[in-house]
């Protein structure tokens, strides 16, 4: 059986570290990178990053937030927001330290596949999971 995982999430806006319920009355929690080694620092063995000026937009990850956080930090780092198309992922997992990345509406609404993304990745030279 897998061990189970506490996973922080910082949802990042305009450079800052956001906190808010429903992403109403957000409040600035600090900066990116102190905030990911302060969560390291208590114990987090991986972390979640959400771009929140990249989701749902489509223009591609946030390669130089991720990047910054990923270098600082010695643990997994998974990512969210700004995904459009393969190429995304591929720049992502050749320009940045990142470890995984989350996929929604990209797979929801059927304009990329797990296994295209996978197969591009893999060409690329990236090692993916089977």
């Amino acid at each position: 059986m897998l061990a189970k995982r506490i996973i922080p999430c910082l949802s990042v806006a305009n450079g800052r570290v956001q906190n808010g319920v429903e992403f109403r009355d957000m409040v600035d929690a600090g900066d990116p990178v102190k905030c990911a080694e302060e969560a390291v620092g208590h114990g987090a063995g991986e972390l979640l990053v959400t771009s929140i000026d990249r989701h749902g937009t489509g223009l591609g990850f946030d390669i130089e937030l991720y990047q910054a956080l990923a270098e600082v930090v010695d643990v997994l780092v998974t990512v969210f927001g700004g995904a459009g198309n393969i190429q995304h992922f591929v720049d992502l997992f050749t320009k940045t330290n990142v470890t995984e990345a989350l996929v929604g509406a990209l797979l929801h609404n059927k304009v990329l596949t797990i296994k295209d993304i996978k197969k591009a990745l893999h060409e690329s030279g990236v090692v993916v999971r089977k």
